[in-house]
């Protein structure tokens, strides 16, 4: 799951086995099949809440700067048949998330994307099993950071 689901007032993404599940204010959206999914085109968030947030976020898009636009938290995404953007927004949790582990988090999705596995994200136990041997690493360079995720994908 992607975002804090249980705040009443935001949004999360369940990753199931037939696809993306995109829940927004305590209704489901959409089912997005996994067949659909083109590109992960990007993860918009900051490890702060309040950098995440949709003020925030308006004041990076006048402003030119920031990871955040008026979306605020949101998961891009290029889907086919037919061909259309697909955003996800998500709520960012309270606590902070690690600037390792964001990395780490969009180079699984650039990985996930480049090779096409997308209904990888949606095997519980083998995203279970990355997130295991990802969640201790503390790496600091692009080299590292890409070794690790792609270790931990094929091992």
């Amino acid at each position: 799951m992607l975002g804090d689901a249980q705040r009443p007032s935001g949004g999360c993404l369940h990753f199931l086995p037939e696809g993306a599940e995109h829940w927004w204010r305590g209704s489901r959206q959409v089912l997005v099949p996994w067949s659909r999914f083109m590109l992960l085109n990007s993860l918009d968030v900051t490890p702060r809440p309040i950098g995440s947030t949709r003020a925030v976020g308006f004041l990076n898009d006048i402003g030119g700067g920031g990871s955040v636009g008026m979306l605020g938290p949101c998961l891009r995404v290029t889907l086919r048949h037919p061909y259309e953007d697909w955003v996800a927004q998500f709520s960012h949790h309270q606590r902070r998330y690690g600037l390792v582990h964001l990395a780490l988090l969009r180079e699984l999705f650039r990985q996930t994307s480049e090779t096409g596995e997308f209904e990888r994200l949606g095997d519980g136990d083998w995203l279970a099993w990355v997130v295991k041997q990802l969640s201790p690493q503390r790496l600091w360079t692009t080299a590292a950071l890409t070794a690790a995720v792609t270790e931990a994908r094929t091992s």
